[in-house]
């Protein structure tokens, strides 16, 4: 009794199946050249539409990248010796963080370089200033001529 049950089943499903498969094997007329036309218009804008929104999204990070390049600085003569000291251990700090990272292959010391010049530049006279220059000491020598460290940089303070 039950393997009737089961080979009517079978026989059920076996035939919805075909019938399934019948129907997705029959060729499709292709739609009218108007609807093709149209589609293919649609295509080309929205393709057209996400090349600008990739424009605009690129032209957005290369805008934010060179605001955040740009340093605001305050002259260091303007500024009290408390904050000099802060602003000089913030960017020796930079500078430090930056060496640490340039010694892993593949990354380079040119942000530290332009730290520890920044540094030398703005704040010559502070503790940081010294620590700048022995950072510029530590490098190896030829990333020392690669970006140009004069002696008068890595030159302890007098």
């Amino acid at each position: 009794m039950k393997t009737v049950h089961i080979k009517t089943w079978f026989f059920v499903i076996t035939l919805v199946a075909s019938t399934i498969a019948l129907s997705s094997c029959k060729k499709k007329e292709p739609p009218p050249a108007e609807q093709q036309q149209a589609e293919a218009e649609e295509r080309d804008r929205a393709r057209a539409e996400r090349a600008m929104a990739r424009q605009m999204k690129m032209r957005q990070e290369t805008e934010r990248r060179a605001a955040a390049k740009k340093e605001v600085s305050l002259k260091p003569e303007a500024l009290p010796d408390e904050i000099q000291n802060i602003q000089a251990e913030r960017i020796y700090q930079m500078a430090l963080t930056e060496s640490k990272i340039a010694r892993k292959p593949m990354m380079s010391y040119v942000r530290m370089v332009n730290y520890c010049r920044q540094l030398l530049k703005e704040f010559p006279n502070t503790p940081h200033a010294e620590k700048a220059r022995q950072l510029l000491r530590n490098m190896p020598e030829r990333k020392q001529q690669r970006y140009n460290i004069t002696a008068e940089e890595m030159a302890p303070a007098r």
